[in-house]
């Protein structure tokens, strides 16, 4: 057992540091214990549990555990082994098999992101991205300029919070949103639409919702978002209804975001 003093940040490179220090000089081969996370999207929780403890009964020495975040499931897999080299050929075996149950929902492993994917993807296909963002008050943007190297391919991002700026700046038509409302499918869609050419870009992102705590009615309630990805002719329109708090809801709708992006640039 290794206990450090510090924020969780800095405590966590110290560990690191700390452990490989302690291997060098200690034999840690026998009774090696590795870790390994897989993050998934897009699949409850609980489903994500059922099919991976069915995948991973026959195996001993490999304990399983999910966890969910900002709806991120991750899967938290420990294998035990007297050699190290075991214990990380029962974690890739483990792996292998989740992919194949779970498939596109996995989408990283350990520190990869939602964004970090996307961000693979869009270098993969060699395409750039723009973001028009209502309720999650560019948080997208935000996402994905934390990512190094992503001003290769992220053009622009736009918070058009008001109906004004979704009219002038992104040109959504007046009478979309007379007719329709802010919040919906067809706004949504023109916010991609309009992004994407007013950018440029080859893939554009719309969203419009509900955030909370005020603002809703009983047609439309909080939580409700709209979410649009425009690439190329192909333009899809999500609507999502999320739970929790003001913050949860713009997480939540980010995170969608980004996956409907991942799963359009790996044609799915």
């Amino acid at each position: 057992i290794v206990c450090l003093p510090g924020v969780p940040r800095e405590m966590h490179s110290m560990l690191k540091k700390f452990l490989a220090v302690y291997s060098s000089r200690y034999n840690t081969e026998e009774g090696c214990t590795r870790a390994r996370s897989l993050h998934t999207f897009g699949i409850p929780e609980a489903k994500v549990e059922e099919m991976v403890k069915a995948t991973m009964a026959k195996e001993r020495n490999l304990k399983v555990m999910t966890l969910v975040h900002d709806g991120i499931v991750t899967i938290e897999m420990l294998a035990t082994s007297h050699i190290r080299d075991d214990a990380v050929k029962l974690l890739d075996g483990a792996e292998i098999d989740i992919r194949k149950e779970l498939g596109c929902a996995v989408f990283g492993v350990g520190e990869e992101t939602l964004e970090h994917a996307v961000f693979t993807l869009l270098g993969k296909w060699n395409e750039t991205i723009s973001v028009a963002e209502s309720c999650t008050g560019g948080l997208v943007a935000d996402k994905l300029t934390n990512i190094p190297g992503i001003s290769e391919f992220f053009l622009e991002g736009v918070v058009a919070y008001s109906n004004k700026a979704k009219i002038d700046v992104l040109g959504v038509p007046d009478d979309l949103i007379m007719k329709y409302g802010a919040v919906s499918p067809q706004v949504a869609r023109s916010m991609a639409e309009g992004i994407k050419r007013r950018s440029c870009a080859d893939i554009g992102i719309g969203i419009t919702g509900i955030a909370g705590p005020t603002g809703a009615t009983r047609e439309k309630p909080v939580g409700l978002v709209y979410i649009s990805v425009a690439r190329d002719n192909d333009i899809e329109v999500k609507e999502c209804r999320f739970r929790g708090s003001r913050t949860d809801i713009k997480i939540f709708s980010a995170n969608t975001a980004l996956n409907m992006v991942r799963l359009k640039l790996m044609g799915i």
